[in-house]
This record gives C-alpha cells, structure tokens and sequence, in this order.
C-alpha cells in the first residue's frame, strides 16, 4: 500500500492506496496549530487502523508549513552576506537584514578582488546581533565559482554558529542573482521550522509502526526524501498547488476535462 498525507493550516487530510493505487481509505483531521506531530498522528489512525502497518510500501507528505510561515510573518528572519561583480550593484532591498562585502568575480567566476574572512566575521556577527537567526551568502558569480560563498559560509559558522545557512549556488545554478538571492533567502527562513517538521513526522511515522521510507512532496510533483529537507525546504514549500493539480490529473485522466478548487484557511500576516 501507498501512504499520502497533506498538513495544511486548517486541516490534515491522509489517503491510503493498494498497489493499483485504488483507493482504500482517506481521513480528514483538525491541523492543531504548533503540533504537527500531534496531527500527523490523529491522521494515521484512522488510516492504519487493523491493518498492517508493514504493508505500507511508502510515505509522501505534502504540506504548506513553510509557505504559510512566510506569509503570516511567522518565518525565521535572515541575514545576508552578499559579494558582486561587474555590472549593477546587487539589490539588497529584499533582505532586511543585509551587508555587501568587499570582492568581486567576473562572469568566468574568476576573482577580481578577493574578500577577506575577518570582513565576513565581522558582518556576520553584526547582523546576527541585529536579529537574524538564519543565514544566506552569495556571490554574484558564485555558480561559477563557489569559492566566494565558502568563505562566506565559513565566517556565518564561525561568528553565528549552530545557526541554518544556505549557499545560494548549492541550490540553483543559474546566474540570476535577483531570483538567486530570493530562493536562498526563503530556503533559510523555513530551515529551523522544518528540523522539527522532520522530526515530528519521523516520530509519527515510527509511532504508528510504519518503517517505510517516507518522501515530501516538491512543487514540481517530484519527491525529496524525508533526510534532505532541513536543507533543501525550499522545493516543498510550494507542493500543496502541486498535489492540487495531480489529483484531478490523476482522477480525470488525459482525455477529460476537470475543475478544481482549492480553498485555504490560512491567515494573512497582521498589520
């Protein structure tokens, strides 16, 4: 048997499926709001109730915890260590919490000007001491050649340790610094909150007997194992469209027309 489950703000809904995918049960439970471990588990019983939880072959959860923290304000605030290069100044206006460092690679990656470890400690420390509990370094060119997002990385777990850092060229290879700068930015927000998102769902899973390897659902309707999401959460963040869009795919088919709607109970942020 195959196990979907989806934590949404409002509700956490679970569907269980034969190896033909037929559907053999679903369950509907409250979202209780801070406790996703408690909801994941009010979700599995019912759906594993007198059956053999060894049958089931696999777990993928969907859920828009990290997007609704990032809408209501809720998401962890960060700080930016950024380094450019030849052609407009980065905008930083995005990240409130932000320092441009001196250095500079050109479009090869190669380094016009290098930047100094003490430069980033001392930056690091100093947004740190402002607010920031999560990290994101990048260079205009880092894709290219990382080594400048290294430094930067390294000088974070120097100056503010223990604390969720992304390198924006570890998760997209592309040279926009703009949508670059963004991804890194909501990838650390979310880090700290989906720690303890793995770790509920890792303790429901095996409450519930289930010993089978558990995935999360991605926005493009891939899955990412359960033990790469602290530090990759971003590419879960938006796979409650995604599950929206599979389902009625999934129940009309090809050759049917279908409507959805998708109906969300999550707060917006107060002013």
């Amino acid at each position: 048997m195959h196990l979907g489950i989806d934590v949404g703000g409002t509700h956490t809904d679970g569907a269980l499926v034969d190896e033909r995918f037929a559907l053999v049960r679903t369950a509907k439970v409250p979202t209780r709001p801070g406790d996703v471990l408690a909801s994941v588990r009010a979700a599995l019983e019912p759906l594993l109730d007198g059956l053999d939880p060894g049958k089931v072959r696999r777990l993928v959860v969907s859920s828009t915890l990290g997007l609704n923290a990032i809408l209501t304000g809720r998401a962890d605030p960060v700080g930016v260590l950024a380094i450019g290069g030849p052609g407009l100044r980065p905008d930083l206006s995005a990240a409130p919490h932000a320092a441009l460092l001196s250095g500079a690679q050109d479009h090869r990656g190669e380094a016009l000007a290098a930047p100094t470890l003490r430069e980033a400690e001392a930056a690091a420390a100093r947004l740190a001491d402002d607010g920031a509990k999560a990290f994101a370094v990048i260079s205009k060119f880092g894709p290219k050649n990382p080594a400048f997002e290294t430094l930067m990385a390294e000088a974070v777990q120097s100056a503010a340790p223990g604390r969720p850092l992304t390198r924006a060229s570890a998760l997209a290879g592309r040279l926009n610094f703009p949508r670059r700068l963004q991804t890194a930015v909501y990838n650390s927000a979310v880090m700290n909150l989906y720690r303890r998102f793995v770790a509920d769902l890792s303790e429901a899973a095996g409450a519930a007997g289930l010993a089978a390897p558990i995935s999360l659902l991605t926005a493009d309707g891939g899955t990412l194992p359960l033990a790469e999401a602290p530090a990759k959460p971003l590419l879960a963040q938006a796979a409650a469209p995604a599950a929206g869009q599979l389902g009625p795919c999934a129940l009309a088919g090809r050759t049917r027309d279908a409507r959805r709607a998708d109906l969300g109970g999550t707060p917006p942020p107060q002013a």
